[in-house]
């Protein structure tokens, strides 16, 4: 069987206008134009030409970045160093570019009243040191379980004496709780015994007839810087009488 004479056509390439002969009777564009550049990676590649636009990209991942680029993208500011940024889909309540602005809003200025600022290392030698002076036990009731460092003078409006060590108090966490306008364990249900060597009040469940300071030993010299800190937080100075 004879085969159909091959016939040439005479068309005019639609993008670069040249005029060119193709066999293919549905040849559009010339050969030069199916040679192009990918605008992502920049590799030579043959294109495609479909029916919504001309392919510009080499491959799915170039087409996928492509469109990446063209996407509207939301823009916020970084809370650190302020430069904008677009975040991840999903992530639109993200205040920080990157990891390094995070950590470095971490570690701002120990003057500043961030919780954060209880983190920092500073932050927890000035406790150890308090606890150390105090001889591990609250100035309150004597307590030496469940520990906390008051401040004296706040941090919030003191900021310059949130280091000081002789602005620290050692205080358990019931007696923490009561200098901050909390209500005392005894209001829960405890027995109220009277001391038997010193006659206060003792708020513990337990069978003891002594308070806590009055059941530790403590040494002339803790007894001393005791009661000069007592002093002290009450407003009673050394020197006064």
């Amino acid at each position: 069987m004879n085969k159909p004479p091959v016939t040439k056509r005479q068309r005019e390439c639609p993008l670069c206008g040249v005029a060119f002969s193709t066999t293919n009777p549905r040849g559009t564009y010339c050969e030069p134009c199916h040679h192009a550049n990918c605008v992502i990676c920049g590799s030579r590649f043959r294109r495609r030409f479909g029916a919504r636009a001309i392919v510009q990209t080499c491959s799915t991942a170039c087409r996928s970045k492509h469109a990446a680029k063209k996407r509207k993208r939301t823009l916020l500011e970084c809370q650190h160093c302020g430069t904008l940024f677009s975040p991840k889909s999903g992530h639109l309540g993200i205040k920080f570019c990157g990891r390094d602005c995070r950590y470095k809003s971490m570690r701002k200025d120990a003057s500043t009243t961030c919780a954060n600022s209880r983190r920092l290392w500073k932050y927890k030698q000035w406790r150890k040191l308090v606890f150390h002076r105090d001889n591990y036990s609250c100035q309150k009731c004597g307590a030496i379980s469940a520990l906390h460092a008051h401040h004296i003078k706040p941090w919030s409006i003191y900021p310059h004496l949130a280091f000081e060590v002789c602005n620290g108090i050692t205080l358990c966490s019931p007696c923490h709780k009561i200098e901050h306008g909390g209500l005392p364990m005894n209001k829960r249900g405890a027995k109220r015994i009277a001391c038997d060597k010193c006659g206060g009040v003792i708020t513990g469940r337990g069978k003891s007839k002594l308070c806590r300071p009055c059941s530790l030993k403590f040494s002339d010299a803790s007894i001393k810087q005791r009661a000069s800190i007592l002093r002290n937080a009450a407003g009673r100075f050394s020197g006064s009488r």
